[in-house]
């Protein structure tokens, strides 16, 4: 099982110059793994093998934690033989040639479900099943929500009417909430921008 914190703690890429003298000399995700394994306080996660069929020797490496005391599970898709799952370590051990990755890979999943709880903590929010859910599986590679949309936009072929209006509306909402994140908007954040508008 892995024990995660839910206070004072930051996504390496977050720290501050004096923090990160702390952060272990080690490649990517090495940290993440640190963090998630050797920090203890509120959450648990478990780590876990699980069989594609009961015949089969391979199988998935699933995780499973409470939010609000509602149960949360899936699968890494990382797969497996059962021979080669330390299920004391939970990891994969060395006898599978691609080891370093699929740990990796386990890694980074398990840093990704701690950050979610970090920046609902800093924000003083309570984090239910759905909402973890929803952060989980958001597009997390942009700094605010207008980072998204610019770069959604560049892929997308409208009318020069219809770009315009969409600039328009990203423009109020930026100069109303600059840092927005996907984090922020919810029913409350929508009911006061809208009263702004009027």
């Amino acid at each position: 099982m892995c024990f995660i914190p839910l206070h004072l703690l930051t996504h390496p890429s977050e720290m501050s110059e004096s923090c990160a003298k702390c952060r272990p000399q080690a490649k990517s995700g090495v940290f993440d793994s640190f963090l998630t394994r050797n920090l203890t306080n509120m959450i648990t996660i478990k780590t876990y093998f699980r069989k594609h069929q009961k015949e089969s020797t391979t199988g998935f490496i699933w995780v499973s934690f409470y939010v609000q005391r509602q149960k949360v599970n899936f699968s890494t898709k990382v797969t497996v033989d059962e021979k080669n799952w330390n299920d004391k370590k939970k990891r994969v051990s060395s006898s599978d040639k691609m080891a370093n990755d699929k740990n990796l890979i386990i890694d980074n999943i398990l840093a990704r479900i701690n950050n979610v709880f970090v920046k609902y903590r800093l924000k003083d929010k309570r984090l239910t099943r759905d909402a973890f859910l929803r952060a989980y599986h958001r597009p997390d590679d942009y700094d605010t929500f207008f980072d998204y949309i610019t770069a959604k936009q560049r892929k997308l072929r409208m009318e020069l009417g219809t770009y315009q209006t969409h600039l328009s509306a990203i423009s109020k909402l930026r100069q109303y909430s600059p840092l927005l994140h996907f984090d922020d908007i919810d029913g409350q954040f929508l009911d006061l921008y809208f009263s702004h508008l009027k």
